[in-house]
């Protein structure tokens, strides 16, 4: 056991990168309310890539279960982001039909 410690962890990081295209696991990752820059860091972490940020941004309007939200971030050193949260009701209405967290 004590040397297929590698291969346990590609299975699991494969794993985890297959559910992160068909469950909302990202979410689970997060705060309550998350900016896109967190939610886009989560996203390159799991699969390994820089993703573009403008083609990201560009996906999020039309994931109806990422709901914007009329807050921004408080206490940062830089321009406040505008925070979002993940509407759990939303997805179990979208969850019956063929869904895709794939960003």
């Amino acid at each position: 056991m004590a040397f297929d410690h590698r291969e346990i962890f590609e299975f699991a990081l494969k794993t985890l990168r297959d559910e992160l295209r068909t469950k909302p696991l990202a979410f689970e990752l997060l705060p309550l309310k998350f900016s896109l820059s967190e939610l886009q860091k989560i996203y390159e972490i799991i699969i390994g890539i820089s993703l573009d940020r403008r083609n990201f941004r560009k996906k999020i309007p039309n994931l109806s279960y990422i709901v914007p939200l009329n807050e921004k971030e408080i206490s940062v050193s830089h321009r406040p982001a505008k925070l979002y949260m993940f509407s759990r009701d939303i997805y179990q209405k979208l969850k019956k039909e063929k869904f895709d967290f794939s960003i």
